[in-house]
């Protein structure tokens, strides 16, 4: 059984590339530094708290491991627990799940850029 849907139509193409940015071109699985073109944003199919619970941005070499292994449940959500907090923030912007939604009429790249790129470095991984 797979657990991952990576059906393209659940997120739309603009949420895809916010997501990617907003994460930093960092694989949430092994923590490595990669272009945007060479990352992926996962959605684990299972019951979530929200919808940025059930979403992982790795690295296509994550991919192709967690393609052949079964991750339970439980470690997905440490994996999602474990990301820092204004990404998080920023990620249920882009789902539209803050009171202050982020619209195709009003995309704040430049806003969402920085603040990813603030948390990511006091998360002490840049």
């Amino acid at each position: 059984m797979n657990i991952f849907n990576t059906d393209p139509n659940r997120l739309t193409e603009s949420e895809r590339w916010r997501l990617l940015l907003a994460a930093g071109g960092v694989c949430e699985i092994c923590g490595g530094e990669f272009e945007l073109g060479r990352m992926r944003v996962l959605q684990f199919e299972g019951d979530f708290r929200d919808r940025q619970g059930g979403i992982l941005i790795i690295c296509e070499g994550c991919l192709r491991d967690l393609q052949r292994i079964h991750v339970p449940l439980h470690i997905q959500r440490q994996i999602v627990a474990e990301r820092p907090f204004g990404v998080r923030q920023l990620f249920r912007k882009i789902l539209g799940e803050g009171s202050t939604a982020i619209s195709l009429k009003d995309p704040d790249l430049e806003e969402m850029y920085r603040i990813a790129c603030d948390s990511w470095s006091l998360n002490g991984s840049g």
